[in-house]
Order: C-alpha cells, then structure tokens, then sequence
C-alpha cells in the first residue's frame, strides 16, 4: 500500500497491481453546468477547485453552517462549464438540494444523474511488476482517507460489464460488499454518514485519471 503519493499515476502504474474491486451499484451523482458552476462549488465547500483542468478532479468537503459534514464528494472538471459531482451521502436527493440552495441568480443547471452510472470501489491494491494496459470506460476518482488509497470507478451501465471483465482478468478480484466492510472496519475508515459524525476524517492529496475516450463508450 502507497503510504505517501506525489503527482499522478498512469493507467499502467495504477492498474499494474494486485487488490481487490466491488461493485457499489448507485452512489449520488449531480451534474452541474453552467459557465459559473465552478465558481459555485468553490464557494460551497473546503478545498480550493478553480485551479482544476478539464479530466481532472478533487476531493472536497460540504458542510453546513455549523461545520457538520453534509457530504464527502470527488469534483470532477468533465468540460468547460460542466462538472460532474460524485457524493457519498446514501440520503436520496441530499447532494443536489444541498447544492440547489447556495443557487440564486447563477447560470448553473443541477441534475441527478445517480441513476445513469454505476460505482465500483478498488481497494486493497499492491505493486505488481508485471504490466496490465486495460481497457476500460469512465473515470477513475482516486481518493486518500487517513494512509488508505480508493479508486472509485464511475462509469454508465453499458460500460460496466466491460469493465468488470477488465479487472477480473488483472488480478483485482472481485469482492462482495461484506468484504469490503471487513476491510474497511479493519482500517478504522468510517462508514458515512453516521460514521464521519464520530470520527475526523483527514484527507490528503487527491488525485484523477480520467478514462474516458479509452472505449467508443460516452
């Protein structure tokens, strides 16, 4: 396991790499648009988003007006004037309210797109030597909880059975859900949302790699 990361990964060294992968189904997802919808979730949460380029992301916080964590999302910079917000907040509709709210007169336009991708989780990864190109279709969100890395893989419906494939010919094997909370009990990660209430979640540099365009996918 990476205990310290600087800069970017490759494909190659990401997926150069023993671990393991489950599939999450739906996690909340919101598309904002609008040529000020950066400028918006920059005001709206921790860290500092306007220096993000196209197909890069970051991780950041919402919090309310008493600093209590609303949600845990991942700012992906898909295009100009389009961001996809990808939350951890199992609430149905909580992500988009809570973004909806801080809109008043901006030319910004939310929708929940949750229903349109689907999440996988890699975890538990380890350096392998032997190389691994895959093809694989949506972007890959790497995220550092504590000294724990995540990928969160975001990708639509069509794409994902490909992309299961992908990974199950790599040596990331497949998990179901109750071994990943093993994992992440074991770790001391907290659940969300009642577990980030408990516990001070420390996030550290945060990380992209957009896969897109690597199928004829969206």
């Amino acid at each position: 396991m990476w205990s310290d990361i600087s800069g970017h990964l490759s494909e190659k060294e990401v997926f150069g790499m023993s671990g393991c992968f489950v599939s999450v189904g739906r996690k909340p997802i919101v598309r904002v648009s609008g040529r000020e919808s950066l400028d918006l979730m920059q005001r709206i949460s921790t860290n500092d988003l306007m220096s993000l380029k196209p197909g890069e992301s970051r991780q950041t916080i919402l919090t309310n007006e008493k600093g209590r964590i609303v949600d845990v999302v991942s700012v992906l910079h898909v295009a100009s004037g389009e961001l996809l917000v990808v939350g951890t907040n199992p609430l149905p509709g909580v992500l988009k309210d809570w973004i909806d709210r801080f809109i008043i007169m901006e030319d910004i336009k939310t929708t929940d797109v949750s229903a349109s991708y689907l999440e996988t989780i890699l975890y538990n990864l380890e350096p392998e030597s032997r190389p691994f190109d895959p093809q694989l279709s949506g972007h890959l969100l790497a995220e550092l909880w504590g000294t724990e890395v995540f990928f969160r893989m975001v990708c639509d419906f069509e794409s994902s059975s490909g992309n299961v494939r992908e990974l199950q010919e790599s040596d990331i094997a497949e998990q179901q859900v109750d071994s990943f909370e093993k994992f992440r009990i074991s770790r001391g990660i907290p659940a969300f949302p009642s577990g980030s209430r408990r516990h001070t979640i420390r996030l550290r540099r945060v990380f992209t790699i957009s896969l897109a365009g690597r199928r004829d996918a969206t």
